[in-house]
């Protein structure tokens, strides 16, 4: 039988805060992920006394039983809503979290959404089973196919900007064979070992890492 008492830890965190989470309108469909990494992070910055720490993708991995392409999805949602402060820390690439205390800047759901780029499985999808859309099935593969093309470009031209280096074909093909990973930090990385090297960044030099880093 568990036996909990607060004198073995406690986290402490302010009710209106709380309150405040509870009353958010995550996406559904989730298994509540999203709450899972806000409570997550306050377990590991407030659970400490800190306001801030270094939390790794294995991590919460870990602390909230998820995949890492789940999780990486739905961090991303979190920050740009403004539920939580991603801060990367130029000099060793250092990823640290904190939540964002102060709930009036939260974005709400629906324009939450909007920011996220990626396939969505939320109810708003208007591919999910409960759609009252006629689409056939051969149709709503090929909306679905054509999004994450879309999307996936988009993401090609959002690193290749990053970058200062011109998107090409074969580039595009490669961010969507690891468009579920977690890319930001590799190209953190790359612009920094460019900058060391005084060198410029390039396409065939991202895909070398990409092709390392990933093998």
């Amino acid at each position: 039988m568990a036996n909990v008492q607060c004198e073995n830890g406690y986290t402490k965190i302010a009710n209106e805060l709380l309150e405040a989470l509870l009353k958010y309108k995550f996406p559904s469909n989730t298994d509540g992920v999203p709450l899972k990494l806000c409570l997550f992070v306050i377990r590991k910055t407030y659970g400490y006394g800190k306001t801030q720490d270094k939390i790794s993708l294995t991590q919460f991995e870990k602390g909230v039983n998820s995949t890492r392409p789940t999780i990486c999805h739905w961090l991303d949602y979190l920050v740009k809503a403004l539920l939580l402060v991603k801060e990367v820390k130029p000099v060793n690439n250092t990823v640290l979290y904190s939540i964002n205390k102060d709930y009036d800047q939260w974005i709400p759901l629906v324009k939450a959404l909007l920011l996220v780029k990626g396939r969505n499985r939320t109810s708003l999808s208007p591919l999910t089973e409960t759609s009252l859309s006629p689409l056939t099935h051969k149709r709503k593969k090929e909306i679905l196919q054509k999004k994450e093309e879309e999307d996936f470009h988009q993401k090609t031209l959002i690193i290749s900007k990053r970058l200062d280096i011109k998107p090409t074909k074969t580039l595009d093909e490669y961010i969507r064979k690891y468009a579920d990973k977690e890319l930001k930090p590799l190209v953190d990385n790359l612009i920094q070992w460019c900058s060391e090297k005084k060198i410029k960044p390039t396409g065939l030099r991202l895909m070398n890492w990409l092709r390392k880093e990933f093998k």
